[in-house]
């Protein structure tokens, strides 16, 4: 189970100074193989390493709006809220490629205040 630690997805100054971010995971999650490369549809974990830290972001892969390469996903990141995570009002979407994809996630359960628990 991994766990959103920072909701904001632009990386500038101020979040590049926050030292109280940390990853709570010390277990490295599967490597991703060619044989189940993420497709639309599918939910993902994404780390991104700022130095010592290393961060994980989950997110939906979403359909790309323009023509991508065969290394790259458009995907769409969810907030974390606590225990659950909810897609934030103002939509955080991004090229990634697929190298800092770490896991496929299971469909998470989704209940009627559209709050994803993986």
């Amino acid at each position: 189970m991994f766990y959103v630690l920072y909701s904001h997805f632009t990386l500038d100054d101020a979040f590049l100074e926050d030292d109280a971010v940390e990853s709570t995971s010390t277990q490295e999650p599967p490597q991703i193989s060619p044989a189940n490369d993420p497709k639309v549809g599918d939910f993902v974990s994404v780390k991104y390493t700022l130095g010592k830290k290393q961060l994980i972001y989950n997110a939906i892969v979403i359909e790309p709006c323009q023509p991508l390469d065969d290394r790259e996903l458009m995907v769409s990141f969810l907030k974390g809220q606590g225990t659950y995570f909810v897609f934030p009002e103002k939509k955080e979407v991004c090229f990634v490629g697929k190298e800092v994809v770490v896991a496929i996630l299971q469909l998470p359960l989704i209940d009627n205040r559209r709050r994803h628990f993986f």
